[in-house]
């Protein structure tokens, strides 16, 4: 009777490992899930709908957890529609069986979504004035993200929420000036903290590349820091008018062509103000030429009419209002190259050389 009893016993244990096994590696396919997930996250949102197809769950036996995934979903805002790559979601069993908020967290990848209209989703919900302004600048662009939430006990979103992705063939205009196109880069958002990595982009047709960017929220402001590089570019006079200000028109610049290394940073407040600027760039001119304003003939009587400088090895630092040059390289003021090293330095409006 023991026997009886004890074999029993170990074939109950090994039947309930063995399915416990199959759940947690195989899992099943299931409906059941879909009503429980779709109310809890409507206690967030009442205007969210969600379609779930039939999810696949697995038990985690040492969180005491089931994790669910479905593919190929659709959540609607008012009319508005984001097509959905996956859902995954973890369910607590004890606050199930306890009919309390169940979702533990939430995992979010979504398909290929067109940035205007991610934008006017966002309005919907969070109708700040700045996104209305971004939707306006905003002419083209798509992302892929995914966003992770994790939830408390009363169903509120806790603060270590999780969202990166990447945008591609991205267009801004805010100017007859200036035109931003061929934008791609990664993003990742956590807390206070947003980084931007291998920004690419084109500004007025020119290669720029931004290797990091990091947005980080200090109280009322953000600070903002970064690294631009730009390789072999070349601006003619036309294009130089269009950058650079009125005070440095009378240079009369023809043509520039170089490479930069530049590291950045300042602070932005609410009102898109921006404060202590700090810039530290490496550059290399290859060839700078612009119009003669000396009048010197009856001196120099072999002086160009304009003045060419080549292979300029300068190092720009520029901190609260403070402006530092150092540089040299070859100078064409006649025929013949000269080599000149020089220094500059600005104190607000105190010039030095």
């Amino acid at each position: 009777m023991i026997k009886i009893i004890f074999r029993t016993l170990m074939s109950l244990i090994i039947l309930l490992l063995i399915i416990v096994v199959y759940l947690s590696i195989i899992g099943v396919k299931t409906k059941k899930f879909n009503s429980k997930i779709i109310s809890q996250i409507k206690q967030i949102e009442p205007n969210i709908e969600l379609k779930l197809n039939e999810v696949s769950a697995r038990f985690d036996p040492f969180k005491f957890v089931i994790n669910i995934k479905t593919i190929g979903t659709d959540l609607t805002y008012r009319n508005k529609i984001i097509k959905i790559q996956s859902i995954k979601s973890n369910i607590s069993i004890k606050s199930y069986l306890n009919n309390k908020f169940a979702l533990t967290g939430i995992s979010i990848s979504t398909k290929s979504l067109l940035i205007k209209d991610l934008i006017t989703l966002v309005r919907l919900i969070n109708n700040d004035p700045k996104l209305f302004i971004a939707e306006q600048f905003i002419k083209n662009g798509y992302l892929v993200a995914d966003l992770e939430l994790e939830f408390d006990e009363l169903g509120n979103i806790k603060d270590n929420y999780k969202f990166n992705g990447f945008v591609k063939d991205g267009k801004i205009s805010f100017s007859k000036r200036y035109n931003l196109n061929k934008i791609d880069f990664i993003f990742e958002k956590k807390e206070k903290k947003l980084k931007f990595n291998e920004i690419k982009l084109f500004l007025n047709n020119k290669n720029i590349l931004i290797t990091e960017l990091i947005v980080l929220k200090q109280n009322k402001e953000y600070l903002i820091s970064g690294k631009l590089n730009n390789n072999n570019t070349i601006l003619s006079k036309n294009e130089i008018k269009h950058l650079i200000s009125d005070d440095l028109s009378e240079l009369d610049i023809k043509e520039i062509s170089f490479n930069s290394k530049n590291n950045f940073k300042f602070k932005l407040n609410k009102n898109w103000k921006f404060k202590n600027l700090n810039v530290k760039s490496d550059i290399d001119i290859d060839t700078l030429k612009l119009k003669n304003p000396l009048k010197l003939k009856n001196i120099f009587q072999k002086i160009k009419k304009e003045f060419i400088f080549k292979n300029q090895k300068i190092k720009l630092e520029y901190k609260k209002d403070n402006l530092s040059i150092n540089g040299g390289g070859e100078v064409f003021l006649q025929n013949k190259a000269d080599i000149v090293e020089y220094e500059i330095h600005k104190k607000k409006n105190e010039v030095k050389f």
